[in-house]
This record gives structure tokens, C-alpha cells and sequence, in this order.
């Protein structure tokens, strides 16, 4: 028997139609023309995955580069990102029946990513929550089922074969997606004036903390994309000057944005860029022209120009005469350390199995009383929302917060796993281009991760956003290191066969 892809897109594309066109009718009888939207483009989305054959999967990337929220669910809407990954989870069943996927999931690669869940599901067992909870904006089951979502992307993407096309169209389709996110954002504040999918909230655009935030984005993907590709002779060679002033251009943007978390990687890029392809002259040069910048900050800031509040607080972890209004100075961080105080005594109650994603009925009473007396002055009751949402602000005391300390031994085995992985693909695919920026990129992007550890790090989110990638570097790592090695061995034995004969 074999797959008729055509009617299987037709007829299933024909089912959700009709469902949708019933939840649309009625979205518009009501007048939830927010609702209309997401359901729009949740139907195109879910059409445009069935069409795209065996490039269904590029959905996965995309939908989490755009943000997108569509239907709502429980007390706030689905993502984009999880609707696209449960269709083309469902899509990958409906091939693997037909013989027309692989299904690679008990690998050496992927090994602790199945302790991972593993243990998340034993502690799940242990301390339940409803299903009531998977519509929630913060814990509940929302977050054990982007879990899950998030095994599903790694399944899908390492079960793939990689061309360079896929990797082409891929970045391309991310870098377009990122920045109609931002764009979404910009209409969100100066347009609607409240965040799409979330009701009775409205947006400030008065402030260093708001819509600036989203300049980041963009402006590091194209970053850590040029320096994946290109060499840092090649980015500042004189002969293509638009990728050096492009470069420069992005610095600007991301100090712009206010996020001190983003200086590291604009900065470090080059750097790591120039490690990998052993351009020690670039190393020592670039040192020394971020070493002047810096300096330029700290002496000239407050008494020969001043930057900008958000470009201020991008680099606040300086010594310089700042604005006397702006928080965590000289890298003081009250709000993360009541996080982390806070995590830490969760931590020394249970410090092997905790609770999970489970809604702890006293912090959320307390958040709640705080809220009713109109704010409060204690910096714990202030963080407590972040809290109760398991954003920790730190990848290894809240990953142990949430799921003990074996967790966060376990994500230090992820990291290491795919740095070094990467790194290994990387020095494998030095005659593909594409593959090569794609191995560069997944290196350095987990180094920025590992780095950023102690300010961020959220035991869903994290895998959420990342394991689609790790997928694919274990597909290429299967293509150029593994099946390479069995190829060669094979080829050995037929040589001594043949000798012997």
C-alpha cells in the first residue's frame, strides 16, 4: 500500500476547515476578533505543514522564531510554537506508519535527553497536577507538555536527512521569522497596547524595561549567523566591507535593547568565531578593540556624553557614572538574588525529588494577598510570581528548585553533549559550507548558553526553544561522523575480504 500524501493532505486539511470554520463562526458572532486571528493563522500554519511534504518540520523552528500566539486555551492562548510541534508530531506518526520516516530514539545521543524526561515524568508521578493546568500562564501542566513537545521536536529533526537546501531555506525562514516577531511586538505596544492573546493588561512604552527588550532578537541571530558562516577575516576583510559595517551596525541595536545578557554573545561571537577557525591574530585584535570600547563607557559615560537609559542599563555591570535612577548597578541584582534565595531554601527542603511543575497553594496564596494590598515592599513577595512560574533566573538551582539536584547534573550532561557534538559535526563538515555554519551556530550558541547559566534558565522553556536544534546536529552527526565510520568499516572488511580471497 503505498502513501497517497495528496489525500491524506486533502482530507485532513478538509476536517480542520470545517472545525475551524465552526470555532471561527463563532469567534465572530462574539466578536473575538483577537480569537479570529490565531484561529487564521493556526488553519494556514497547520495546511501549510501538510503541503510541505517532507519539509514538514521546518514548522518547528519557525513557529518558535515567531512567537505566535492562536487559540485559547484554559486562562491564556496556545503558542504557535506548541501547535505546530503537536501537528507535525502527528505528521511524522502518519509517515513512520507508512515506512516513510526513520524513528531514532534510543540513541547514544540521545541518551540523557531520555533521562530528562525520564526523571521529569517520575517526579510528575510522585506530585500530579491536572489537566486543568495545561491552559495555565505560568506552571501546571502547560510546562510538563512543553516538555514533551520538546522530545517530540528532538525525535523529528535527529530522525531527518540534512541537506544544505533545508539548512539554506531553514535560517532563512528563522531570520524572517524573528523579525516579524519584532514587528508583532512594536504593533503590540504603539497599536493595540496590550500583548495579543492576553486580555486586560496593557503595555507601557514608557521605560527602559518594555518594547526595547525585543531589539535583541534579531540583532544577535544575524550576528551569530554571520560569525557560524564566515571567518572573522572574512566578516572585516576589506573586499566585502557590508558584512563588517552590518556587524557594527548590530551593536548599537542590542545595546538599544537594555538586555545586559545580550553583550555577552555580541561580543563573544567573534571571538569564539576566531578560536574555531584559528585566527589567533583576530583573538588578540578584537580583545583589545572591546577592551578600548569598554574603557570609552567607563571614563567618558556621565562626564563627556550619556548613553541612552536602556544602553545604560545594557552595560550597568560597569564601574561608570550612570544615571542615579537606574537599577542593579555595578551588577547588583536584588531581583535575582531573592530568586535565588528563595530556590535555594526549596532546594534544602527537598533536595533530590521536588515538586515539579505542581502550584504550591501558600506562595500562590501569598502572591495573591500581595496583590490585593496593591504591591508590596519586600523584594521576596515581589519575585514571588516569577517564582510560582518556575522562572528561576538560573539554570542550576532552579532546574534543582523544580526537579531536584539529580535535574541539573542531568542538564550539565546536555550541554556537554551537544558542545561537544557540535564541535565534533563542525570539524567533520569543513568541505559543506551549510552544514558547517549550521554545527558553528549550535556550538556557539550552547557556549552562550552555559555562560548565561547563573542569570537565566527555565527547566521547560530551555528545552522548549533548544532540543529542535540539538535534533539536528545529531542528524548530522549521524550523517558525517557515524554512518561515515560504518561506511569505512565496511569498506575495510570488503578490502580484507577480497585479500584474502
Amino acid at each position: 500500500m503505498r502513501f497517497d500524501s495528496r489525500g491524506a493532505t486533502l482530507g485532513l486539511t478538509v476536517l480542520g476547515g470545517l472545525v475551524a470554520a465552526i470555532v471561527l463562526g463563532q469567534a465572530v458572532a462574539y466578536g473575538e476578533f483577537e480569537k479570529v486571528a490565531g484561529i487564521i493563522a493556526a488553519v494556514f500554519g497547520a495546511t501549510l505543514v501538510l503541503a510541505l511534504g517532507r519539509r514538514y518540520w521546518y514548522a518547528i523552528p519557525v513557529s518558535l522564531a515567531l512567537q505566535l500566539p492562536t487559540f485559547q486555551m484554559g486562562a491564556r492562548n496556545i503558542d504557535l510554537g506548541e501547535l505546530s510541534i503537536a501537528v507535525c508530531s502527528l505528521v511524522f506518526i502518519t509517515r513512520l506508519a507508512f515506512k516513510r520516516e526513520r524513528f531514532l530514539v534510543f540513541t547514544p545521543l540521545n541518551a540523557v535527553f531520555l533521562c530528562y524526561i525520564g526523571w521529569v515524568t517520575l517526579v510528575y508521578c510522585l506530585h500530579p497536577i491536572g489537566l486543568a493546568g495545561f491552559g495555565s500562564e505560568m506552571g501546571g501542566g502547560r510546562f510538563y507538555l512543553q516538555l514533551y513537545l520538546a522530545l517530540a521536536s528532538l525525535i523529528i529533526t535527529s530522525s531527518q536527512d540534512i541537506t544544505e537546501d533545508d539548512i539554506k531555506w531553514l535560517f532563512g525562514l528563522i531570520v524572517l521569522g524573528t523579525f516579524l516577531s519584532l514587528g508583532r511586538t512594536l504593533f503590540e505596544y504603539f497599536v493595540l497596547g496590550h500583548q495579543l492573546g492576553v486580555a486586560g493588561v496593557d503595555l507601557e512604552t514608557i521605560g527602559y524595561y518594555t518594547w526595547h527588550q525585543e531589539l535583541a532578537g534579531p540583532a544577535l541571530m544575524v550576528v551569530m549567523l554571520m560569525f557560524s558562516y564566515w571567518a572573522p577575516s572574512q566578516i572585516f576583510a576589506l573586499s566585502h566591507p557590508w558584512r563588517g559595517l552590518l556587524y557594527v551596525l548590530c551593536i548599537p541595536v542590542v545595546l538599544l535593547s537594555g538586555k545586559r545578557g545580550a553583550v555577552i554573545p555580541l561580543f563573544g561571537a567573534p571571538m569564539v568565531s576566531a578560536i574555531l577557525h584559528k585566527e589567533s591574530r583576530y583573538v588578540a585584535l578584537f580583545g583589545i578593540v572591546v577592551a578600548i570600547g569598554l574603557s570609552t563607557v567607563i571614563i567618558g559615560q556621565g562626564n563627556f556624553f550619556d548613553l541612552p537609559l536602556t544602553a545604560q542599563r545594557a552595560l550597568s555591570w560597569l564601574p561608570a557614572d550612570w544615571d542615579p535612577g537606574l537599577k542593579y548597578l555595578g551588577g547588583n541584582d536584588d531581583f535575582r538574588a531573592a530568586l535565588r534565595e528563595i530556590a535555594w531554601e526549596k532546594i534544602q527542603a527537598n533536595p533530590w525529588i521536588s515538586d515539579g511543575f505542581s502550584v504550591n497553594i501558600q506562595e500562590a496564596s501569598g502572591q495573591f494577598a500581595m496583590t490585593q494590598m496593591m504591591g508590596a515592599q519586600d523584594i521576596r513577595d515581589q519575585v514571588m510570581i516569577y517564582a510560582l512560574g518556575k522562572a528561576w533566573h538560573n539554570t542550576w538551582l532552579g532546574y534543582a528548585a523544580d526537579f531536584g539536584i539529580p535535574l541539573s547534573v542531568i542538564q550539565a550532561f546536555v550541554f556537554l553533549v551537544v558542545i561537544v557534538t557540535s564541535y565534533r559535526v563542525y570539524r567533520a563538515t569543513k568541505e559543506n559550507k551549510w552544514f558547517h555554519m549550521l554545527a558553528a551556530y549550535a556550538f556557539m550558541l550552547s557556549l552562550r548558553d552555559v555562560v548565561l547559566s547563573h542569570t537565566s534558565g527555565h527547566s521547560a522553556m530551555d528545552a522548549f526553544s533548544r532540543w529542535w536544534l540539538y535534533g539536528m546536529v545529531f542528524a548530522l552527526a549521524r550523517q558525517f561522523l557515524y554512518d561515515k565510520k560504518r561506511r569505512s568499516e565496511t569498506s575495510n572488511e570488503t578490502g580484507r575480504i577480497r585479500a584474502v580471497s
